[in-house]
């Protein structure tokens, strides 16, 4: 996808404001919780939309393993690295602010669709079922070039979503 059709820059025009793109490819959760809360402490941004990725990514020592390997790893340990990211979630969600912080879960982020119901579930122990700051429902619909980025279908929808949510909020 060309710059210009980013997440990023879409999001920039439809909103008209400035945007921190903190997405960083292979980042872990823990990551891009610590970054958030450094933006929102320092820079106290009026909207902040946090992606989140891939919950495996925990496991960082296991990157250079063959996917094969890692995958019966991440199998062993899906449990850990579940709760992990329940509680990751749950530290920036407490998180005294002014900021109006919009959550993203990218499309399987758990791995298995079972695993992301487990999650989902904990989570609505303490956002309840209807949060406006939480879009639960997005989809990889296309895909970029490399057969596994998204797409420019997906990236629109993705921006539909948090302008409504934007909106729902105030």
């Amino acid at each position: 996808i060309a710059y210009e059709e980013s997440y990023k820059k879409q999001i920039e025009k439809a909103t008209g404001k400035r945007v921190i793109d903190i997405s960083l490819d292979g980042t872990n959760p823990g990551w891009r919780r610590r970054i958030a809360l450094k933006i929102i402490r320092e820079i106290n941004p009026e909207w902040c939309i946090i992606h989140w990725g891939y919950m495996w990514r925990y496991k960082r020592k296991y990157r250079t393993l063959a996917q094969e390997v890692r995958n019966t790893i991440f199998q062993e340990q899906e449990q850990s690295c579940m709760e992990g990211f329940v509680k990751t979630f749950k530290l920036l969600w407490d998180e005294p602010k002014e900021t109006k912080l919009i959550h993203n879960f990218l499309p399987k982020f758990a791995g298995k669709d079972k695993s992301q119901d487990w999650v989902f579930a904990e989570i609505r122990k303490f956002t309840g079922d209807e949060s406006p700051y939480i879009s639960w429902d997005n989809q990889q619909i296309d895909t970029g070039r490399d057969g596994w980025h998204f797409g420019q279908q997906t990236i629109s929808k993705y921006v539909e979503n948090n302008l409504k949510k934007m909106q729902e909020i105030g």
